[in-house]
C-alpha cells in the first residue's frame, strides 16, 4: 500500500452540504477501493479538508479523487507522499553525477 494526501476544496454547493454522512461516503469510497483512511483533517487555507489514504496504486488514487469529486460535490487532488525516512534511505543510494541532464532526457524522448 502506497500513501496519498488527498487535499478537498469547498464549492459553493458543497460548503452548504457538510454533514458526519457525507464524511463517511468518504471514507466508504475509499474503503470499497481496498484502501484505508489514515487520517482526514479540515485545513485552513488555500484547500479545506486532507485526507491521508493508503492505497494500492495511482490509478486507485486516481479513481478515488473522480469518486470523491463525484460523490461529495469537492474539488479533489491527490499527491503521493513517501516518508522521510524512505525518502533518505532513496538519496543516499542516489549518486548525482549519474543522474543525467533533464536537456539529455527531454532530447531522448523527442527522438522517439
Amino acid at each position: 500500500m502506497h500513501t496519498y494526501f488527498l487535499f478537498g476544496s469547498y464549492t459553493a454547493m458543497s460548503i452548504q452540504e457538510i454533514n458526519s454522512e457525507r464524511t463517511c461516503k468518504a471514507t466508504k469510497i475509499v474503503q470499497d477501493l481496498g484502501g484505508k483512511v489514515l487520517a482526514m483533517y479540515a485545513l485552513m487555507g488555500e484547500d479545506d479538508i486532507v485526507m491521508i489514504v493508503a492505497l494500492a496504486s495511482n490509478m486507485d488514487a486516481v479513481k478515488a479523487t473522480v469518486h470523491l469529486a463525484q460523490e461529495t460535490g469537492l474539488i479533489f487532488k491527490s499527491a503521493p507522499a513517501v516518508s522521510v525516512d524512505r525518502f533518505d534511505e532513496f538519496l543516499s543510494t542516489v549518486h548525482l553525477e549519474d543522474v543525467p541532464e533533464v536537456e539529455d532526457l527531454l532530447d531522448e524522448t523527442m527522438s522517439d
